[in-house]
């Protein structure tokens, strides 16, 4: 039986927008999406290190999608 939980893409976005707004503590967003804060770092850094590609055109955005 495993314990992790897969989560949704849109779910880790929330999440990591959050962190990455200040708004509120890694401690206190850990207690609010139920989530470590050690994922919380990774999903802030995921975030991060691949926001450029949006604005490169290398990940697809839902508009872009559509426009298809």
């Amino acid at each position: 039986m495993s314990k992790h939980k897969n989560h949704f893409p849109a779910f880790k976005a929330k999440v990591a927008l959050a962190a990455l707004s200040n708004e509120k503590t890694t401690n206190e967003l850990s207690s609010e999406f139920c989530v470590h804060q050690t994922q919380i770092h990774r999903l802030l850094k995921q975030l991060k290190e691949s926001a450029a590609g949006i604005f490169a055109g290398e990940v697809k955005t839902e508009e872009a999608k559509k426009a298809k």
